[in-house]
């Protein structure tokens, strides 16, 4: 019974396991731009603002999110931060291989982030679904993975959806 739980069982896998499974690998701070396309037409831009200030290490701290062309009302930050943070760890729950057919032609959505550093990352949204589960692609990477629907669903939001509903503005210590 031991045998089977721990020691050495535990770590006899396939290669195909010990992959790595997060697929883009950032997080909110260092993202500085999303752009949503669906259809050959961009339907969400958002951009960082201009930093607020330095940290306390002296790193510039990530502006607000704004989205472009501007709507006329302010963008919901937590949500827009949840949406990058989520896709930052975002993980396959299946790796397939390069001839799986997920729908990419053309793909139903393209999902890019642009990092502070520079850097960007693509990532395509296959229009094949399955119950819970939907096909994406990196741009640069043969592989197709399945991951959870609702996690792309969410990162597909509109404009409208990102409007800031806040009705009051205070903190919780505010409240007698």
């Amino acid at each position: 019974y031991r045998a089977r739980l721990g020691g050495r069982g535990r770590y006899a896998r396939k290669a195909v396991e010990w992959r790595k499974r997060v697929l883009l690998d950032f997080t909110a701070e260092q993202v500085s731009g999303l752009r949503i396309d669906a259809g050959g037409a961009v339907v969400t831009e958002l951009v960082r603002g201009p930093s607020l200030g330095v940290d306390d290490n002296g790193l510039p701290l990530p502006g607000p999110w704004e989205l472009t062309p501007d709507p006329g009302y302010a963008t919901d930050q937590l949500l827009a931060d949840s949406i990058v943070t989520s896709m930052g760890a975002m993980r396959a729950g299946e790796i397939l291989g390069e001839d799986f057919d997920g729908g990419f032609s053309p793909p139903r959505a393209t999902l890019s982030f642009a990092l502070a550093t520079g850097d960007s990352r693509v990532l395509g949204v296959g229009s094949r679904a399955v119950e819970g589960g939907a096909f994406v692609r990196l741009q640069g990477e043969p592989d197709v993975y399945r991951v959870a629907a609702a996690t792309l669903a969410k990162a597909q939001a509109t404009p409208a959806d990102l409007r800031d509903k806040t009705l009051f503005r205070f903190a919780r210590q505010q409240v007698d």
